[in-house]
């Protein structure tokens, strides 16, 4: 890694949304390995229309359940369980046949599908068995997800007619967080905005404006992929002295990083040669991380995340069956690793064992274990020391033996 480890995920939030996707037993990693071989096609802009479809009947169902985002009380009422329950037994059997459209099983959506369908069906059991605290913080943070989905590929913002009314939500950050889930990226930019040139009037509190200025930054890097207009947006930003001053060194990383990369333009996807892209996301988070090295903010490298993987996205999108995509897995991975659930949901256990189990022999398989092993073993060390449970540890000793036989790595970083 090039950055010190991120702190992760609590133990109990590891266990509910990655242990039951990516600690699963091993005879689940061979049969998935064996599922993803017909994953690969030819990606499409516009959904199909029984794509459209489901995402409707999903997006009913999200609009019903908006009362209970927002409201602790209403999600714990007991008068209010069976409406809840059936919304959320109609969402997992919308995600299992999510898994038959073929639109959904292709490259781009494979991994957030994957993961929304376990998710949302952990999040009914949760429910169904009475934690219902746990389970609304898991019902809310559905939207994460959805938004890791949206915001592979730059889109002009879609309107939803159904999210016109955002009475239920008490805070123009919580408005401002449910548009930029559902994909009405500008509206919810408008009111991240506004957050931050009014902080720290308003109801923007400080962890709220610190999240609207990374949402801020991921709208421009990785919506619009535009260095020029993210420059003068956040030095419009800076003339607020009022904002934390960690914020404010993040700010100044930040427009350094776009600075770079208005110097220097990305690749066009549609001419770049796998040795081209792969070279560009090593060289540019190696580059950026020796040139920030010396900056002691928080998250001074998030530019350059959002920047390389919505680079990965379009070519892996627009090249489904290259010879590069182990290698794209990996530098995803390493990605969202880094960004650590700061803008979007983290796919990198996911997209680390699609590499191991589909590219199993592929020299890159053995860094791919390497790090999905380090990062499942910190996340079971605690200040009694490391306590890996034995169906995860089986696991891990499962996909070893799966990439033994690679090829050694080469070194890249």
């Amino acid at each position: 890694m090039f950055l010190s480890k991120p702190l992760k995920v609590t133990s109990i939030v590891k266990l509910a949304l990655t242990t039951s996707v990516f600690c699963a037993a091993p005879q689940f990693a061979r049969a998935e390995a064996e599922k993803n071989k017909t994953a690969n096609s030819v990606v499409s802009s516009t959904p199909a229309p029984a794509t459209a479809e489901i995402m409707n009947r999903f997006l009913g169902h999200m609009v019903a359940l908006k009362k209970y985002f927002v409201s602790e009380e209403k999600f714990n009422d007991p008068a209010n369980q069976h409406d809840i329950e059936t919304h959320l037994q109609e969402f997992a059997k919308l995600a299992k046949e999510a898994t038959h459209d073929p639109e959904l099983r292709k490259e781009n959506f494979k991994f957030s599908r994957q993961i929304l369908e376990r998710h949302i069906a952990e999040t009914e059991r949760v429910f169904h068995h009475g934690n219902k605290s746990y389970a609304r913080w898991m019902l809310t943070s559905t939207s994460a997800i959805c938004m890791s989905c949206h915001t592979q590929i730059p889109t002009a913002s879609r309107s939803f007619s159904d999210f016109g009314s955002l009475h239920d939500f008490p805070s123009e950050f919580d408005q401002a967080d449910f548009l930029f889930a559902t994909n009405a990226f500008d509206r919810a930019a408008d009111l991240y905005e506004k957050i931050i040139k009014n902080y720290p009037d308003g109801d923007g509190k400080s962890a709220h404006v610190e999240t609207a200025m990374a949402r801020e930054v991921s709208y421009y890097a990785r919506i619009k992929r535009d260095p020029s207009q993210a420059i003068s947006k956040l030095e419009s930003f800076t003339k607020n002295k009022k904002l934390p001053d960690s914020l404010q060194g993040n700010m100044k990383s930040w427009l350094e990083e776009f600075k770079i990369w208005q110097a220097h333009p990305d690749l066009d996807p549609a001419t770049a040669s796998d040795k081209q892209i792969v070279d560009f996301a090593q060289k540019t988070i190696s580059s950026d991380t020796v040139a920030l090295s010396s900056v002691n903010v928080s998250n001074p490298h998030l530019v350059t995340y959002l920047r390389v993987s919505g680079l990965l996205y379009q070519y892996l999108q627009s090249h489904p069956n290259t010879p590069a995509t182990p290698r794209i897995l990996y530098w995803l991975s390493i990605c969202d690793r880094s960004l650590n659930n700061t803008v979007f949901f983290s796919f990198a256990d996911l997209y680390l064992r699609e590499c191991m189990i589909r590219f199993s022999q592929d020299p890159i398989a053995q860094k791919c274990y390497k790090e999905y092993e380090d990062e499942t073993i910190f996340s079971y060390t605690g200040s009694s020391g490391t306590h890996v449970p034995p169906d995860v540890q089986e696991d891990l000793d499962s996909l070893k033996k799966m990439v033994s036989n690679a090829k050694i790595a080469p070194v890249e970083h």
